[in-house]
């Protein structure tokens, strides 16, 4: 069993569509229309198991590739990602 816990700050998750919102205020270039539509069409079909808190909206590689690193060699595409999000997550916090 985890001792970790929540800030008291922390309300949940917020919906799919809330997320996605936060993520365009940060990553700008990135299309929300594919995840969009899958969640119109597919995921309000699913059924989450009681144990499971929520839905985590993560842009993956391809889209944030697509969005900011289209002419990057394909082997350094994760790691540019990976710098993208850690830089977009430093400058959203304040300590």
């Amino acid at each position: 069993m985890s001792t970790y816990c929540y800030p008291e700050e922390f309300g949940g998750l917020k919906s799919p569509k809330d997320q996605i919102d936060i993520l365009l205020k940060y990553f700008r270039r990135f299309d929300p229309a594919p995840i969009l539509r899958y969640i119109n069409e597919e995921y309000l079909q699913f059924r989450l198991p009681t144990w499971v808190e929520g839905s985590l909206v993560v842009p993956t590689v391809g889209a944030l590739t697509r969005a900011y690193f289209a002419g990057i060699e394909e082997s350094r595409r994760y790691s540019y990602c990976i710098y993208l999000i850690l830089h977009k997550l430093e400058a959203s916090r304040y300590f």
